[in-house]
């Protein structure tokens, strides 16, 4: 019963989007003993329209939002390539997807070289944005820093608590 109820709750979380593997792995995060088979039952009795939907591939996405070009910079590292030496870094404008920067280092966990790419960003488009989005990595401490002073500068207060938002990537 228990189960069924963590199983209820993610299914709400996630919008009945995640199959009963990715169910099954969370259940074990959780520390819950259930085989993957009854995971499998549970998923198509509590969730039976998604799964209807996921089996005739016409899932619902979730809409994004955006209010306006420059309003959100998503800001993130990709790390697959750090055994080979390549680190990759970039940010993307959330509303026109236009990629802001994409550079590639020997490390993407300096927060001065990060810093530098969001400076040199914002030096080439003359503005920062309204918001940054990132992860919670020490990495985005100084870009962290930087958007609150500039948003600071710009707005006069007015949007100091709103001006980065982090989250947590899973």
């Amino acid at each position: 019963m228990e189960i069924a109820l963590f199983l209820v709750d993610e299914c709400n979380k996630s919008g009945g989007l995640h199959g009963y593997k990715i169910m099954y792995l969370k259940c074990l995060q959780e520390g819950y003993v259930v085989t993957r088979e009854n995971v499998g039952i549970l998923i198509s009795t509590i969730a039976h329209d998604t799964v209807e939907q996921r089996k005739r591939r016409r899932l619902t996405r979730r809409v994004y939002t955006n209010l306006g070009p420059n309003f959100l910079w998503h800001v993130d590292g990709y790390d697959n390539l750090k055994p080979y030496g390549i680190c990759v870094n970039g940010a993307i404008d959330g509303f026109s997807r236009y990629i802001r920067w994409l550079e590639a280092h020997i490390t993407n966990s300096d927060p001065k070289l990060l810093a530098g790419y969001f400076m040199e960003c914002i030096k080439r488009n003359n503005g920062c944005p309204s918001r940054v989005q990132t992860d919670k990595g020490t990495e985005n401490n100084h870009i962290q820093q930087m958007q609150l002073f500039l948003r600071l500068l710009i707005t006069a207060h007015s949007d100091y608590f709103f001006a980065i938002v982090l989250v947590p990537i899973c």
